[in-house]
């Protein structure tokens, strides 16, 4: 009887525990994707409560590093800037970056869905799907664009019901 409640055990709990199956984009050129994005919308994520006009700047640097400064406004106009410096730590998963804040900790950014041809926009989350961001080049973007990013998000079986769309008046 023992035996048989371990074995139903296993059975019945057969993926408990197991992160989210996130896959990266295959190919990510950092040249092309340097530059400006705007958030469009993003889970909750304390640093950035109640900002508005959010953007994220990569530059690449002559060292293969991307320096990156995230900014955003409060509802009195003045500006959050916060600047770290984001690495490939594998060239065989191009997708998969690291950035560091304060120079301590490196986190996962993860590029999971871009728009391959002229890098409009780009979904970005990490391993464990905590977090999520989608970015474009653009303040605004159409809502069949954002439904399926989100839709694609959700198929990579990231919880998006609390995705919150940034306000960019710009």
């Amino acid at each position: 009887m023992k035996m048989i409640l371990i074995l139903l055990g296993s059975f019945l709990c057969k993926g408990c525990g197991q992160s989210h199956s996130i896959k990266t984009v295959e190919k990510l050129e950092l040249e092309k994707y340097q530059g400006i994005w705007y958030e469009i919308a993003r889970k909750p994520f304390r640093p950035e409560k109640n900002l508005k006009n959010i953007t994220a700047e990569y530059i690449l640097k002559t060292n293969g590093k991307i320096k990156v400064i995230n900014q955003g406004y409060t509802s009195d106009g003045k500006i959050k800037r916060t600047t770290g410096e984001a690495f490939r730590p594998h060239s065989t998963s191009p997708g998969k970056l690291k950035v560091k804040f304060f120079g301590i900790f490196a986190s996962s950014y993860w590029v999971i869905d871009l728009d391959k041809t002229n890098y409009q926009y780009a979904v970005v989350s990490g391993p464990s799907g905590k977090y999520l961001w989608i970015l474009s080049r653009k303040p605004k973007m159409d809502e069949t664009t954002l439904e399926k990013l989100i839709k694609n998000a959700r198929l990579q079986g990231l919880d998006v019901s609390d995705l919150i769309k940034t306000e960019q008046e710009w």
